[in-house]
């Protein structure tokens, strides 16, 4: 942050709360694709590595963990893309 002249957020009490707005960012549109898809495996996975990701790094510091946790976000976001995609062609008429 620092490196945008945003040096003053990197103190602990804003830290928490941004990261957990950053974090709702994905988790929320895992949930909009899961309604849409009508899904609800990314949307999981990607909730209880949002979970994982914050509870590493601000409870147990635990960077393995925020890394992990970080990976299985992508991961359930990539899934997601996947079945919308599925979703989609499986609605498309073939005439």
């Amino acid at each position: 942050m620092s490196a945008f002249g945003l040096s003053w957020v990197i103190s602990p009490s804003w830290s928490r709360p941004l990261v957990f707005g950053f974090l709702l960012v994905p988790v929320g549109l895992l949930t909009l694709s899961a309604h849409r898809a009508r899904r609800y495996g990314p949307f999981f996975v990607g909730a209880v590595a949002a979970i994982v990701m914050y509870l590493c790094k601000f409870q147990f510091n635990y960077e393995t963990g925020v890394y992990l946790g970080g990976i299985a976000l992508f991961g359930a976001s990539l899934w997601s893309v996947r079945l919308m995609r599925q979703a989609r062609s499986d609605t498309e008429c073939q005439c």
